[in-house]
């Protein structure tokens, strides 16, 4: 019989890897649309799932920050933490804010309130970020 913190483990190893692989998914549907992927971009403070690049003309690059959530129940905390690492992101690189999105993939419930948190963001940010539900 296995030991409570043994399952905990267990359980946590399993969680990891239904995320991951939900990640690879979205990876994946970028990738077929010719952006470039980074996977688990960390930086000091800041976690993105998935940073995806395409060149466009005149020498820039499209950038699309997303987050994914292949979760029960998604809830504020998480778009939350999503909206504050896009802002952290651009704030670094104002000089491509023209150039970037934020999508937030999930597969479970959305909590209600989201989509309101979405619409009191600053419109520039708004109009920059889109909320999608996909299967896993």
């Amino acid at each position: 019989m296995l030991e409570s913190s043994e399952k905990n483990r267990i359980r946590g190893y399993k969680s990891n890897l239904k995320g991951l692989n939900f990640e690879r998914k979205v990876a994946n549907l970028w990738a077929q649309k010719g952006y470039r992927i980074k996977q688990r971009k960390r930086t000091t403070k800041q976690e993105l799932d998935l940073v995806c690049d395409i060149d466009l003309k005149w020498g820039r690059n499209e950038i699309v920050l997303i987050e994914c959530k292949n979760k029960t129940k998604v809830t504020i905390k998480d778009f939350i933490k999503f909206c504050k690492n896009f802002r952290k992101f651009i704030t670094r690189n104002e000089q491509n804010y023209n150039y970037v999105k934020g999508v937030f993939y999930y597969t479970g419930k959305l909590d209600k309130d989201i989509r309101f948190i979405k619409e009191i963001l600053p419109e520039e940010e708004k109009e920059k970020m889109t909320i999608m539900k996909i299967k896993p």
